[in-house]
């Protein structure tokens, strides 16, 4: 049934990337929005998988992280369907905040502690997820940087809970999320 997950979370994944990408070349407003907001909806497709992945290897602080982002997700396709940026609201701040505590709290009370090196691998990967959802929801450019240091972490986690196929798929979207990063640095120079 792994192998179904992995499947299906790195599908949708990777289409994600590859639609963050193309929204990054010229086009007309309506294209870039139709990208956009596809970007933002293969995501939301692959999002199940992903929770089913993080329940099964108990990666609690990921599990509830993406439960948290799922509003910075929506935002996304509202300002992709919208052309504009709007003003984030600050619940959804405290929403992620409380995505990461309550994360953190229950991998403590799973795991006895901080005391494994997938918790430091969910963290740096949270950490990356959360502030690349949330700039990238606003259109900004530092969001691939959040991006960059999701996957990193996400492929050595994948790597290290021997989610072979994840792997593959995260190192893609390092790439795939580097190459959009650049195409979008040079359109703001």
């Amino acid at each position: 049934m792994m192998l179904f997950f992995q499947v299906w979370a790195g599908v949708f994944f990777f289409a994600n990337k590859l639609l963050l990408l193309l929204s990054e070349y010229p086009t007309r407003l309506d294209v870039w929005r139709w990208r956009r907001g596809m970007a933002w909806g293969t995501y939301l497709l692959g999002i199940p998988a992903w929770l089913a992945i993080c329940h099964h290897h108990r990666n609690w602080i990921a599990f509830f992280i993406e439960i948290s982002c799922l509003p910075s997700v929506l935002l996304g396709i509202y300002v992709a369907v919208q052309g504009k940026e709007v003003t984030t609201p600050k619940w959804l701040d405290y929403l992620a905040i409380i995505g990461v505590i309550v994360g953190m709290l229950v991998s403590l009370i799973d795991f006895g502690g901080f005391t494994t090196m997938t918790q430091a691998l969910e963290f740096l990967l949270v950490c990356g997820l959360l502030y690349g959802t949330y700039r990238l929801a606003k259109d900004q450019l530092d969001g691939y940087i959040g991006y960059l240091v999701m996957t990193a972490a996400s492929a050595t986690l994948m790597w290290v809970q021997s989610l072979y196929i994840l792997v593959v798929v995260q190192i893609f979207e390092f790439v795939v999320v580097f190459w959009a990063y650049q195409l979008k640095r040079k359109k703001q120079l």
